[in-house]
């Protein structure tokens, strides 16, 4: 049974550039970190910081890696922020990898990945 209120991290990979499995787990990886730290970085004890407390205290850190074709990760990157790569290995420099959406619940995930499918 889903909770649809639990606090869940998403990212959402670009499928279009066919990155490894490595390639693939080091950019979600960059993007945990930019999740986290964004909110611990701009000083204020914003809402976004609020949600990653009761995120990383309650609900057991979950996340969830789905894949789209590069136009949609483009989207959901302007609207949330984007993993963009250094091009020091498999594909070019500033390829867009991974799109954040963050913290969130189920619910306010849905209207961005109910198309997509899980990685």
């Amino acid at each position: 049974m889903q909770n649809n209120d639990e606090l869940i991290m998403y990212f959402i990979i670009n499928q279009d550039l066919n990155m490894s499995s490595g390639k693939i787990a080091v950019q979600v990886g960059h993007g945990v970190a930019d999740t986290l730290l964004v909110p611990m970085m701009s000083g204020k004890n914003s809402e976004d910081f609020i949600t990653y407390k009761k995120w990383y205290a309650e609900n057991d850190q979950k996340k969830l890696v789905f894949r789209a074709k590069e136009k949609k990760v483009k989207e959901l990157a302007e609207k949330f922020w984007g993993i963009y790569d250094l091009g020091l290995t498999e594909i070019p420099k500033d390829s867009l990898t991974c799109a954040c959406l963050g913290i969130m619940s189920r619910q306010e995930a849905e209207p961005y990945i109910k198309r997509l499918q899980l990685l």
